[in-house]
């Protein structure tokens, strides 16, 4: 095992950066996955908007770009720049698909719309939610 302070790794598509990894400090096994304090993964589409998944803990498959984010003392988010905010526990994400996921109560909020609900999946913009149950949603003008 590595462990080290400030922690960076970046996705490139078509010569861009698709996304980053960013965490105060790592721990990188020889399996090819690390552990993950303070972490940001910032995507980056290319007509410009990004979307930040923000979380205290969690993990990096390093070959596949694959991570799972957990709450600490705060709940993780994702923010995007269009203006929603997605809260929950735990967020996992599939890099090929840049899909997120959680099986744990969730929030979304965004200009317009109010949504609340118990497992979800999601594309990082979330612009396409599908909620598993209990889902509650509010259309604000």
């Amino acid at each position: 095992m590595v462990s080290m302070e400030g922690f960076r790794m970046v996705q490139t598509e078509d010569g861009r950066a698709a996304w980053t990894v960013t965490s105060r400090s790592a721990d990188l096994f020889e399996n090819q996955e690390a552990v993950l304090r303070d972490v940001e993964v910032l995507f980056n589409d290319p007509d410009g908007r990004t979307a930040a998944l923000i979380g205290e803990t969690g993990t990096l498959d390093m070959r596949t770009g694959n991570a799972s984010i957990r709450r600490g003392a705060r709940d993780v988010k994702v923010v995007t720049s269009d203006g929603y905010l997605l809260t929950t526990n735990s967020l996992h994400w599939r890099s090929a698909d840049r899909v997120v996921r959680t099986a744990d109560p969730f929030k979304v909020l965004g200009k317009e719309i109010y949504i609340e609900g118990t497992g979800m999946t999601a594309d990082v913009d979330l612009e396409n939610v599908v909620v598993n149950s209990n889902v509650k949603a509010v259309l604000q003008e």
